[in-house]
């Protein structure tokens, strides 16, 4: 295990969040769409899970003196263009940059039938810690 640190506490965070999703995903659609206790828990827990990716990102690219990105977006495909991350898993989860931006800036908009659907890729917020994890253990 990686020592508390700024990272580590992101990391933490993103798992326990991935967590409280992973419950959710066993609600059936029409619950969820209903329910505000169900969807404005899950609408919370991938907003923080993903700003803990972008930090994280964030994080390890000034720590490195990476170029600097412009974007969530870029800070994500920043990390497999570096290595952090494979490149093919890091284009896949780049776009969760725009569900935070969704979550955080148009909640009024959020179709929660979509929602309900980015449950089945609460698997790509392990992965991540998993990689993460591995590359500052293999970096020291």
């Amino acid at each position: 295990m990686i020592a508390a640190t700024p990272i580590r506490e992101r990391l933490l965070e993103i798992e326990a969040n991935a967590r409280l999703l992973a419950e959710l995903r066993a609600t059936p659609v029409e619950a969820f769409v209903r329910e505000p206790k169900v969807y404005k828990l899950a609408e919370r827990c991938f907003q923080v899970a993903i700003e803990c990716m972008i930090d994280v990102a964030d994080h390890l690219i000034a720590e490195r003196g990476w170029p600097r990105p412009e974007s969530g977006h870029e800070a994500l495909r920043t990390l497999g263009a570096q290595g952090v991350l494979p490149l093919s898993f890091a284009e896949r989860i780049a776009p969760m940059a725009g569900l935070r931006n969704l979550l955080v800036h148009g909640y009024m908009a959020i179709d929660r039938r979509k929602l309900h659907s980015h449950l089945s890729r609460v698997e790509d917020f392990r992965e991540f810690v998993r990689h993460i994890e591995a590359f500052l253990t293999a970096s020291g």
